[in-house]
């Protein structure tokens, strides 16, 4: 027999074998340290599903549904390695179904996204009001946002276009201990002249507009934390829409700004799977879903 927080730990030196992200391997590891925390002692032939369905359920149960599918996840491949290295036969995870939880998230409205920019734009340090205006223009997510600028490795301009190599999708392994690229992200050149007409800007208008040395988006003259946008905009979304303003729904985070952007770049005929650089139609299309917030015109 073995004690499960001796196999956590053999176990979590294979994450460097495999193909995740440097960050995606701290994630795993943090995941690790609680259920050791919680668990470790056991003997790995003594954990039942009891035992998991416990610390699972307390992300379930605090809303947190997407980190209850990634510790899901990671337990069931826990268990699956070490019915490959000989320790046990069954999987203790295998009668647990994956977490599943209704999004409850509000999408955001143009109406809304008008009164935020508006406010930014006169109460708050002027990086934020680009931050808006730059990801509703490209579309991008948030950590992509944030990491363009005219000459950088992943983002730069080149024949008029702003080029993308998208966080997401990018995968890194460990070799004679430096990350080497192993899976790339999408990659999307943006012509400069790419317009949103409802806010009138095109993306060369607001690449000027920010102004900034390195990139595009800067507070002081540095490049801007995520944790810093996410604080902003939620201490300006809270300042305009309070809690109950939202009914049923939690309140929109800023990632909601790209799934508006698809939704009015669509209307303009744009093709925004390409834009937002997703590699099946479905995806694009779980972006113009509103969740009921709005009435949807039919146009004859």
């Amino acid at each position: 027999m073995i004690i499960f927080h001796h196999w956590l730990s053999q176990y979590e030196s294979l994450l460097l074998k495999k193909n995740f992200s440097a960050k995606t391997v701290n994630e795993k590891r943090r995941f690790l340290k609680i259920i050791c925390n919680k668990i470790g002692e056991l003997n790995l032939c003594e954990i039942k599903p009891i035992h998991l369905k416990s610390i699972i359920n307390g992300y379930v149960l605090a809303d947190k549904s997407s980190t209850a599918k990634s510790m899901y996840a990671l337990i069931k491949d826990v268990f699956n390695e070490a019915i490959i290295y000989g320790y046990i036969e069954n999987n203790p995870i295998w009668p647990l179904k994956y977490p599943s939880q209704r999004v409850k998230r509000a999408r955001l409205l143009f109406d809304e996204f008008l009164a935020l920019t508006a406010r930014a734009k006169t109460n708050y340090p002027a990086y934020l009001y680009n931050m808006f205006m730059l990801t509703i223009i490209t579309a991008q997510r948030p950590a992509d946002v944030l990491e363009m600028g005219a000459n950088q490795l992943d983002y730069f301009i080149k024949d008029d276009h702003l080029f993308i190599h998208q966080q997401k999708g990018r995968k890194y392994i460990e070799i004679d201990k430096e990350l080497k690229l192993v899976k790339k992200g999408s990659k999307i050149a943006l012509p400069l002249d790419l317009r949103l007409n409802i806010v009138d800007m095109s993306l060369r208008d607001i690449i000027e507009i920010s102004g900034g040395k390195q990139y595009f988006i800067e507070f002081k003259n540095k490049r801007v934390e995520y944790w810093r946008v996410n604080r902003d905009f939620c201490k300006l979304r809270d300042e305009l829409f309070p809690s109950e303003y939202w009914r049923e729904y939690n309140p929109p985070s800023f990632f909601e700004i790209r799934s508006l952007a698809e939704r009015l770049y669509r209307q303009q005929g744009i093709n925004t799977q390409v834009l937002l650089g997703h590699k099946y139609s479905t995806t694009t299309e779980l972006y113009n879903d509103l969740r009921g917030r709005e009435w949807q015109h039919l146009r004859i």
